[in-house]
């Protein structure tokens, strides 16, 4: 299912917590609903007050309910493709509106590596955690969507500002949070 903005996620709010979240556990684990709900969120794009929020932090506590975010970390099409196919579970998928025009960026940021942990590199949305090459962090920063990349440039002139040392993750699922 596609929403044409996430804003009209309330809209749908009733069926999505009490239906898809709940099923499951109503039917004592008989039943499974994947169902993948497809949606651009956040503003920055002129789209006026009633297209431009950012709703998902009200799923991320949704029991049964599975929010997965892009970022230009991730392969938003691979990532698609794993809730579409591989996910028995209803997803939230959504995509920051800024991220569009984006190109996807593998390359770590200058002085540090791409980190996967065993358990990461089997995950449907794995979690990118950016480390350090030389040096152990001084701060882990926590962020998903398009603020990766304003926490990318925060974390250089960290660096050449004031020497801080940084690590930051990506999780491309929000919730349940792993």
């Amino acid at each position: 299912v596609e929403i044409m903005f996430g804003d009209f996620l309330t809209l749908a709010a009733d069926q999505i917590v009490n239906h898809l979240g709940k099923f499951r556990w109503m039917y004592n684990d008989q039943i499974e609903t994947p169902v993948v709900i497809r949606t651009p969120v956040g503003g920055r794009r002129g789209y006026g007050p009633t297209h431009s929020q950012s709703l998902e932090k009200i799923f991320c506590g949704v029991p049964g309910i599975v929010t997965v975010a892009i970022s230009r970390r991730h392969d938003p099409g691979e990532l698609l493709r794993r809730a579409v196919t591989d996910d028995p579970r209803p997803i939230l998928f959504i995509e920051q509106k800024m991220l569009y025009p984006r190109p996807l960026e593998a390359r770590p940021l200058p002085g540090t590596f791409l980190d996967h942990h065993d358990s990461e590199t089997e995950a449907l949305y794995p979690t990118g955690v950016w480390r350090p090459s030389d040096n152990p962090a001084d701060v882990t920063v926590v962020t998903y969507g398009a603020m990766t990349d304003m926490v990318e440039d925060a974390v250089l002139r960290a660096f050449d500002e004031d020497e801080v040392i940084c690590e930051y993750l990506v999780p491309a699922q929000l919730s349940p949070l792993r």
